[in-house]
């Protein structure tokens, strides 16, 4: 019985973020202004890594601070979090590749779609682009279910119907 209490109040402490829509509002909205300032337009946000091997990038504004730390180029993870006043409050994990025997013509192609996806995130979906992006022969899809509280999704690219890129993705508030 002790431990079902103390599972209990865990729990109601992680349910005052997804019952406070103000939060998570203002939640989806930094996610928005730091996903546009980190990895889709560049590395300029990129500072010295916390773990050896990877890329870092990270972005703050008022009481939130973003951190994107993933390790790979092809094949590749990562962890995106957010803390508000020092605390983790939200996170998505990812991992993606590019298939081995892609010509580099179009996985610069791929790159420069994934850039202008991720531009158009969403506060309605702030995890990574819109629901579909077309730019030439080339087409970006991002699958995703659930809110901003538990959420998984993929996307994809691909030139007439060749895979050139995949990542898979989930996450949600930390309770």
């Amino acid at each position: 019985m002790r431990y079902f209490c103390v599972l209990l109040l865990l729990l109601g402490a992680g349910a005052a973020w997804t019952q406070d829509a103000g939060k998570n509002a203002a939640l989806a909205r930094f996610l928005v202004e730091a996903k546009t300032h980190t990895y889709a337009q560049g590395d300029s946000a990129a500072v010295k890594p916390l773990l050896a091997g990877t890329h870092q990038l990270e972005y703050s504004q008022g009481p939130f601070l973003y951190r994107d730390i993933y390790v790979g180029e092809a094949m590749f993870a990562g962890q995106e979090m957010v803390y508000e006043s020092g605390k983790p409050v939200w996170t998505m994990s990812y991992a993606g590749t590019i298939p081995a025997g892609v010509d580099s013509k179009d996985v610069e192609a791929a790159v420069k779609l994934l850039h202008t996806a991720l531009m158009r995130v969403s506060v309605e979906e702030p995890f990574r682009g819109p629901r579909r992006v077309d730019e030439g022969a080339y087409s970006y899809t991002n699958r995703v279910q659930g809110k901003l509280d538990s959420f998984f999704g993929e996307e994809t690219i691909s030139r007439g119907g060749t895979k050139l890129y995949e990542l898979h993705y989930g996450g949600g508030l930390v309770r």
